[in-house]
């Protein structure tokens, strides 16, 4: 027997692919195919924080009743890096790493669970509940590496012929700020630049003052600069933010991608010989990577980016760290604080007596 391709088939092979045949067109396969219409997941949020719980349902709606073996709910969570760098002529070496955060699954029915041994025909509702890690980094995902969480719903039929049907959602998972760097240090977060140029013409000294280390997608920062331009020339100051991602392989090889000018405030001068405050404001773009600074995988980091430059094209600058996060830090529970502090006492008390 010869196939469309003009291989031979085996006797054996060609039999079983016209008893394959005549089992799809049988009334009891097309019963088996189209015994459940569908299956889907349908959570509550429709995005979630380290910590949080998800909470949903998986529907799935049925023709006949038939026994299933069982029906699941599993959620997946991992960080995953992955890059090739070209080690010679022709030759290239593939890095990778994955970290998983969350792998998590539990059944929803199963026949031994029914009294009939049998999922009744119509639509059933299982609901779910599953925790997320506290140590959860925010959703990311770049050329280079992503961070993905996903939840996904599984009919496992008992018969030979298992014709499986499923579903699959990707959770939106978010960030808080930091509560540590929503406070300032001192009243506020200094850093200075010093830039001197080569042409001598004289020193500039820039000081940036900050509120805080810490915001949010969208927000805008407000930014205090003292100048003192001892130089002959006019000096113009501007406020850029940049990001700064690092991969990691596990084995001691890592890259990095940056990004410059993400947003850019206005450019305002100041003239020789004199001092000034100058008060600026740069926003945060809405649709900016948030920062990931807990994932041993990969890392993104922001700074904010003071420059200095004189009209005849001579520029120094300077980075301050931030984090970007989506959402400010959740209020305290006073009570929980309480708790928390009444045991630590506790402990120290029976550990000095």
């Amino acid at each position: 027997m010869i196939n469309a391709r003009g291989n031979c088939l085996h006797p054996y092979e060609q039999t079983f692919k016209n008893a394959l045949f005549i089992l799809a067109s049988s009334p009891h396969c097309s019963n088996l195919l189209t015994m459940v219409k569908h299956i889907k997941i349908i959570l509550d949020e429709s995005c979630y924080y380290p910590g949080s719980t998800v909470k949903g349902s998986v529907v799935v709606s049925a023709n006949t009743p038939k026994e299933f073996a069982k029906i699941t709910i599993t959620i997946f969570g991992f960080a995953r890096a992955r890059w090739t760098e070209s080690t010679g002529y022709k030759q290239h070496t593939t890095f990778q790493n994955t970290l998983r955060y969350i792998e998590q699954g539990c059944v929803l029915w199963s026949r031994e669970r029914s009294p009939t041994g049998n999922l009744p025909a119509g639509e059933h509702s299982f609901p779910f509940s599953v925790q997320l890690p506290y140590q959860a980094p925010p959703s990311f995902k770049s050329s280079t590496g992503k961070i993905v969480y996903q939840m996904e719903a599984k009919i496992t039929q008992s018969s030979m012929f298992k014709f499986n049907r499923h579903d699959k959602v990707t959770l939106d998972v978010r960030s808080y700020v930091p509560r540590l760097c929503m406070q300032p240090k001192n009243g506020e977060l200094d850093s200075s630049l010093t830039f001197s140029c080569c042409f001598n013409f004289g020193q500039v000294t820039v000081n940036c003052s900050l509120p805080r280390s810490g915001y949010v997608v969208a927000e805008a920062i407000p930014i205090t600069m003292e100048i003192d331009n001892q130089s002959n020339k006019n000096i113009y100051i501007h406020a850029s933010i940049s990001k700064k991602a690092v991969y990691n392989s596990g084995r001691g090889r890592t890259t990095m991608s940056s990004k410059n000018n993400l947003a850019v405030s206005r450019s305002q001068s100041v003239f020789p010989g004199s001092t000034a405050l100058l008060e600026n404001v740069i926003n945060i773009p809405r649709k900016l990577p948030v920062s990931i600074t807990s994932c041993p995988v990969m890392s993104v980091n922001y700074f904010l980016v003071i420059q200095a430059r004189s009209i005849i094209g001579s520029s120094e600058e300077m980075e301050i760290p931030i984090v970007i996060a989506h959402a400010p830090p959740p209020p305290v529970d006073q009570r929980l604080v309480d708790q928390v502090v009444d045991q630590v006492l506790g402990i120290l008390r029976q550990h000095f007596q």
